[in-house]
């Protein structure tokens, strides 16, 4: 049974105003959030269970557009469904879990969102014409960027099958801050740079879990990027709190880590 921790519910609502714009993409079949205009390198943001209007995630788009000076894409891979916990004050963060978010991952499984992410990214190489592309997934979207990762003979069937075939990788880079729902498996197929953003209590990935990513780096000869945040927990790199000077310092690192990761191997270092 796919199991998530209340770890995965805890977190803040950052301050200030997303300055980006909403499209339909992939031939109109999704909504996404979009900052920047380079028609040539793109980065795609698979978002945590608070979904893409999560002013955090489009703060955090906004970011990556404004530093990198590549278009990031935050697209709606929950169709619609969304997971509000500042409609249920009265309830703990536990209770919380139980009643609506273990419900909303069920709605949403690895095999069913696979074929969206999928059927997104492609389009973003295919329709939209992005020669470069890297992604990153927060929570949820941990597990889907090294999906993203893998060699092409170990990814989900190509549905259109008339498309003219994607020359190389899928995604030329992959990052990742608090993976969720991830296996060894997936850590495994990784082929391409991978950069993880790793707190130091996370009850999703574990540090056997962590361990299991170094030893397949080495033994697969994958880049690693690996970041330790003390003190810090799961969820904190994308619902951290602002106000506390530990949780704000650690945002901010995280932050230009990804810049930095997404500017070299999208080739966009001046």
């Amino acid at each position: 049974m796919t199991t998530m921790s209340v770890c995965c519910v805890k977190g803040f609502k950052w301050e200030g105003t997303p300055e980006g714009r909403t499209e339909k993409i992939a031939n109109g079949k999704y909504d996404a959030y979009v900052a920047g205009n380079n028609p040539d390198a793109a980065v795609l943001i698979i978002h945590d269970v608070y979904g893409w209007d999560n002013p955090n995630v489009r703060l955090m788009a906004d970011h990556y557009a404004r530093n990198t000076g590549a278009t990031v894409y935050v697209p709606d891979f929950f169709l619609g469904d969304t997971l509000n916990r500042d409609k249920y004050p009265e309830l703990s963060n536990q209770e919380f879990l139980g009643k609506y978010l273990m419900p909303f991952i069920g709605r949403h499984p690895r095999d069913v969102r696979e074929k969206d992410i999928f059927a997104v990214t492609r389009a973003l190489r295919r329709e939209h014409g992005y020669e470069k592309l890297a992604a990153i997934g927060f929570c949820y979207g941990g597990w889907a960027i090294m999906r993203l990762g893998a060699k092409p003979e170990d990814q989900p069937e190509d549905e259109d099958k008339d498309a003219k075939p994607i020359e190389g990788p899928l995604v030329h880079a992959v990052s990742t801050a608090h993976p969720s729902l991830a296996t060894e498996k997936d850590i495994d197929g990784v082929v391409v740079p991978l950069q993880i953003l790793a707190p130091e209590t996370d009850q999703m990935y574990t540090p056997a879990l962590k361990q299991f990513t170094f030893d397949a780096a080495v033994r697969n000869k994958i880049p690693l990027d690996y970041l330790h945040f003390p003190g810090i927990e799961h969820g904190g790199l994308m619902r951290g709190d602002q106000k506390t000077v530990e949780s704000r310092q650690a945002l901010v690192r995280a932050q230009y880590a990804a810049v930095n990761f997404f500017k070299l191997h999208l080739d966009l270092i001046e």
